[in-house]
């Protein structure tokens, strides 16, 4: 009779002792450049957000978006590039909600449809500025349905072989980290862009060299000098 929980018991050990540090070696081989410049993204993000005086722009949904950016975030790293497509995809979801609910259109909301979450913000009336705001939202629905598309096409599992599957995985590592950190970079200015839109009125009173310093890690210069004279217009 075959040991099943015996042949389980060297499978888990080698799982532990290979895959995991395999990926963890693929993720320290990503070059400090790369790392940083998506690090950046994210932690503007949340530079903003842990703002006190922007609290009151802020709902739910921003805080699940975020949330859902950072376990993004996490899954890449760790060469979960599917994982990473669907974190995205609920991070946008409610990313939209909170826009929704920023415009004043809460009771519209639908729960589990984003198209119609969407086209709410697709249909109303944006001022033509340098932030492009009716640009990105414009975007957001064919970036879902990318997400979704991408989220299923996953590396094909060879029932004889689980660990040729691990190997896969960790093969593709460095272009599936590039891709997906792209990703999240793009997905994070299209948010740090609406951000400023809906807090405006705060940033006007902050401190230009603070606002300008929390920009530069994500903007070039010419960028920084457009968006810091929309907002103290």
């Amino acid at each position: 009779m075959i040991d099943y929980q015996d042949k389980l018991n060297y499978q888990g050990i080698r799982f532990k002792q290979k895959v995991i540090p395999n990926m963890i070696n693929n993720f320290q081989a990503i070059d400090s450049k790369s790392f940083q410049k998506s690090y950046n993204h994210i932690a503007t993000i949340n530079l903003f957000y842990s703002r006190p005086e922007l609290s009151r722009f802020w709902n739910d949904y921003l805080s699940w978006s975020i949330s859902f950016l950072f376990k993004a975030y996490i899954a890449v790293s760790l060469g979960q590039n599917d994982a990473c497509n669907l974190l995205l995809r609920s991070s946008l979801e409610n990313f939209v909600k909170f826009l929704v609910v920023a415009i004043g259109k809460k009771n519209a909301i639908n729960d589990r449809g984003f198209k119609d979450n969407n086209h709410i913000l697709v249909i109303n009336s944006w001022p033509d500025d340098e932030l492009g705001i009716s640009s990105i939202v414009h975007t957001f629905q064919t970036t879902y349905n990318n997400f979704s598309k991408l989220s299923h096409s996953a590396i094909k599992l060879d029932k004889n072989n689980l660990f040729q599957y691990f190997d896969k995985n960790n093969e593709t590592f460095k272009n599936d980290y590039l891709t997906s950190m792209n990703k999240i970079c793009s997905l994070s200015k299209d948010y740090i862009s609406i951000i400023l839109y809906i807090c405006r009125p705060s940033f006007k009173n902050w401190d230009t060299s603070d606002l300008t310093a929390i920009l530069e890690l994500i903007y070039k210069s010419q960028r920084v000098n457009t968006i810091l004279k929309y907002i103290k217009k």
